[in-house]
């Protein structure tokens, strides 16, 4: 099972309905959560979240239109988020199959729905995983989802035969998961570009190379740890494999 992070960019122009339809795990908690930030003004959006009086404003009417009836304002997650991450998926590139094949080993965490499958329906929404918003739902939304994601992903990977998790979500949402509670081991490919005679992590390149190794992954039916170390995509090769933290690194 792949793992990825949602994106802050959203596109709910032109909803896809040529493509299969999923329902998200865990609606109710979802709904929940919904009803407790509906109840909060711009201002305090604002103060939360950090983000500009703008999109606070559109945030507020994002919560305050926010509805479960049939009809509304939905799209499939994978076509939703537009962020660097979903860039370097290209998921547009899949075809019917492979999509399918994304629908089976393709995860997104997501601070509102917990865990999403790439064909799970959303609807628009900001709230990400490190937002305080423990004075709504007395917790943290680590605290919140935790056990649940965990779980969820414990029984996807015993069901598709799954033999380790290969992590490309940020660090914010992938300590939602309890890695004492999660039964396979965690393989984390690291994208690093030569600067200055030296090897660096730069965030924004970083994000599109774990979108498009997810990509390679999925269309090539990999899964092995030799199979994740013949990556090659926009000049990778690979670098070395830390065994005791499972790091793979790829240098370009």
């Amino acid at each position: 099972m792949i793992i990825i992070s949602p994106a802050k960019n959203l596109d709910f122009s032109n909803q896809s309905f040529e493509q299969q339809r999923s329902e998200p795990n865990f609606l109710f908690k979802t709904n929940f959560l919904v009803k407790k930030l509906k109840s909060l003004s711009a201002l305090d959006i604002k103060s939360i979240m950090k983000i500009s009086e703008k999109l606070s404003i559109l945030n507020k009417e994002r919560y305050k239109n926010f509805s479960f009836k049939n009809g509304y304002n939905y799209k499939q997650a994978v076509f939703a988020f537009k962020g660097d991450t979903y860039k370097g998926l290209n998921i547009n590139s899949f075809s019917g199959p492979e999509i399918i094949k994304a629908q089976k080993r393709l995860r997104i965490l997501s601070g509102l729905y917990g865990i999403l499958k790439p064909l799970d329906i959303i609807q628009p929404y900001r709230l990400e995983m490190g937002s305080n918003i423990s004075s709504l739902i007395g917790s943290n939304l680590y605290d919140f989802w935790s056990n649940d994601v965990t779980k969820n992903i414990n029984n996807e990977m015993k069901k598709f035969n799954t033999k380790f998790l290969i992590n490309l979500a940020s660090v914010e949402y992938f300590n939602v998961i309890n890695l004492k509670n999660l039964n396979f081991d965690v393989v984390n490919p690291i994208f690093l570009q030569k600067k200055d005679n030296k090897n660096v992590n730069i965030g924004i390149i970083s994000k599109r190379s774990r979108g498009m190794m997810a990509s390679y992954l999925i269309k090539n039916n990999y899964s092995s740890i030799e199979e994740i170390k013949s990556f090659n995509l926009d000049g990778y090769a690979y670098e070395s494999f830390d065994k005791n933290n499972n790091n793979i690194f790829f240098v370009r």
